[in-house]
């Protein structure tokens, strides 16, 4: 008796078809639930934050360079500073870490306020670092010896350096909060009755974005403060990404991957553009570098790449062995790492848009 076909495969069969398929660059086992993600833009140097605590390190061409036991519990955030050469991790054990390049032992540690440390964030120029844990907002100059610290009412769930590195904004309940980094004192706020869950800024530093707790995404024009909501998301939205001009902000929140066009006044009083092809949530959207391509993965492991002004039907695809946690452009955009939470790396060729 032949296999049932169930809805699901055969929706998916069905948006494959005739899309070629990705080719595999390279793939390894880290044997560690991935949580984060970063690559360094100078040493092409992958690192990966692992749910029991290790930091684990690896060329372009995915062999492990190196393994260190990063934080005591689960490491949880990762950042490499602009000039490659110092890696910032948080962790569940409420401590921030600076790591060398070729890490061994940590050239400073310090604690971030509170029992986690999932936020991390470099100034433009490299000369502060930004951490979030829990509802303190922490500055500290490279060596991580703390400069300013901010207190917020609620937890921070995200943190930016929108106009230099002398500005920072973050997201929490109740809306958006702009510090002074450098005189340390609160700038301005922007206010919004609900709990928002996550932030993006427009690399031009045009717009902030947010994921709401209501399944809607909220978004503000940075300098007037004007705000402009978009709803009917079948899920919570975690998943946001600009493309490299500001142009395109791409979002999960569902099956569904929708790219909202901020090209004149913006979004408002539009549809965006809906890519169809995933049969599961959407667990990671990223654009690469430079143009417009743009790559998504869900909880059934499949991963698809778009051209975010045609995204009816995919440029290519892939399927891993378990739910995709996180995605990463390398820096020269010629691969796409997906870490699978089986503990699988996966490096895929990029297609041409």
């Amino acid at each position: 008796m032949p296999a049932l076909i169930t809805p699901e495969e055969e929706a998916f069969s069905k948006a494959v078809a005739n899309v070629p398929m990705l080719e595999i660059l390279w793939q390894t086992e880290i044997g560690d639930f991935p949580i984060d993600m970063a690559w360094s833009q100078v040493h092409e140097t992958l690192a990966v934050a692992g749910g029991e605590g290790a930091i684990y390190l690896m060329g372009p061409n995915g062999r492990s360079r190196r393994k260190v036991t990063g934080h005591a519990l689960g490491a949880l955030a990762l950042a490499w500073s602009p000039d490659g050469t110092r890696l910032a991790s948080g962790g569940q054990d409420g401590r921030i870490r600076l790591w060398s390049a070729s890490p061994s032992d940590p050239l400073a540690e310090a604690e971030g306020g509170a029992a986690w440390v999932e936020l991390l964030g470099w100034a433009p120029d490299g000369s502060r670092l930004a951490t979030g844990s829990g509802k303190l907002l922490r500055v500290w100059d490279p060596d991580l010896k703390s400069v300013h610290s901010f207190a917020h009412p609620s937890t921070v769930s995200g943190l930016s350096w929108p106009m230099g590195s002398d500005s920072l904004v973050t997201s929490s309940y109740g809306g958006l909060r702009f510090w002074d980094a450098a005189r340390g004192k609160a700038a301005r706020a922007f206010s919004w009755k609900g709990s928002l869950i996550c932030m993006r800024v427009s690399p031009d530093g045009k717009w902030i974005v947010c994921g709401a707790q209501d399944a809607s995404v909220h978004i503000w024009e940075t300098a007037s403060g004007e705000g402009l909501e978009l709803s009917g998301y079948q899920a919570k939205v975690k998943q946001l990404s600009w493309s490299a001009d500001s142009r395109y902000l791409a979002t999960g929140g569902g099956e569904d991957l929708c790219i909202w066009d901020f090209s004149g006044k913006g979004p408002a009083g539009t549809q965006p553009k809906v890519g169809l092809g995933h049969v599961d949530v959407i667990t990671d959207v990223a654009f690469q570098a430079g143009g417009y391509v743009l790559a998504s993965v869900a909880r059934d492991g499949a991963v698809f790449i778009w051209d975010a002004r045609r995204p009816k039907k995919p440029l290519a695809f892939g399927v891993g062995d378990s739910p995709a946690a996180k995605i990463l452009w390398s820096p020269k955009g010629d691969a796409l790492v997906v870490a699978y939470e089986s503990g699988k790396l996966i490096a895929w060729r990029s297609p041409r848009a």
